[in-house]
């Protein structure tokens, strides 16, 4: 067993006891990665806040290999996204980020360049002159980039998803990743609600994982 340190992305954060958590990373070092926070359900544990989700802390930890949930020794914050969690579309957008980007890493194998994605996007999310959806959009797009199965305009593989749109609509969409593809100024914001449309279609047949939070940024964007 050997003690590691790393920075991470906190994915999400289960009970397991009455005082313990059970806290899903992604981390570049070590892709997805469970680890007990013991005390951490204590009103008086620092834990408590450091763990939040979106959260990007530093860790300590023991790893083993042989071992599913690895023990947490220490933890400290490094950003909080604080806006994130007070802005309910922002927050929305955020959770579509770090559900993709932790679905599509693996567990316990190296994956900088997605964390890397994850963590722009996340920043980019920060920024008050950044459109959610245009961010989120736009990070969706580099995740896939960082697994290697970004999608290109104009081949037979993205013809298949631009079938189920409206003319007007592969209009914007081709127009925006062109965009991407040719990493040139950020997208429309006017099309970011039919490019995250196409992008969640598109991530769920790549990686056999709908996105939950999606649906959840949908209603909170129609609502708003």
């Amino acid at each position: 067993m050997a003690y590691e340190q790393t920075e991470a992305i906190v994915v999400r954060k289960v009970d397991f006891s009455e005082t313990s958590v059970i806290v899903t990373f992604l981390t570049p070092d070590r892709g997805r990665m469970a680890c007990m926070a013991r005390g951490a359900r204590r009103k008086s544990s620092p834990l408590n806040t450091a763990l939040d989700t979106f959260n990007r802390p530093g860790l300590t930890y023991a790893y083993r290999d042989s071992r599913a949930v690895q023990n947490l020794i220490e933890v400290s914050l490094l950003d909080g996204y604080g806006i994130l969690k007070r802005n309910l579309l922002r927050g929305a957008c955020a959770n579509v980020i770090v559900e993709a980007a932790s679905r599509a890493a693996f567990e316990h194998q190296p994956v900088p360049e997605l964390y890397a994605a994850l963590v722009r996007g996340l920043n980019r999310l920060t920024e008050p002159d950044t459109a959610p959806q245009a961010g989120a959009a736009e990070t969706l797009f580099d995740l896939l980039e960082a697994s290697g199965i970004a999608p290109s305009a104009g081949t037979r593989e993205s013809g298949m998803f631009l079938g189920r749109f409206s003319a007007a609509d592969r209009e914007r969409l081709q127009r925006a990743l062109a965009r991407l593809n040719d990493r040139g100024e950020g997208i429309d914001p006017g099309d970011a609600p039919v490019l995250l449309e196409f992008l969640y279609a598109y991530f769920t047949h790549h990686l056999e994982a709908p996105l939950k939070s999606y649906l959840f940024l949908k209603n909170v964007a129609r609502d708003g």
